[in-house]
């Protein structure tokens, strides 16, 4: 099975995290921290949209 520990670093380069933060586990969640990290954006931008009434960003086909 492929690893896919390139993607999540270009996520934590993204994001400024320290690879301690980053790839630690949560000790209050039992998760990894950036499961957590993609769990919170992902709801954030659920949140916007919500407010938004209708997606904020689109992809265009030319």
């Amino acid at each position: 099975m492929a690893s896919n520990r390139g993607a999540w670093e270009f996520i934590r380069l993204v994001i400024g995290l320290s690879p301690d933060a980053f790839w630690v586990t949560d000790p209050l969640q039992g998760v990894p921290h950036y499961l957590m990290s993609m769990l919170w954006a992902t709801r954030r931008r659920e949140a916007i949209e919500a407010w938004a009434t209708g997606p904020l960003v689109q992809n265009l086909v030319s």
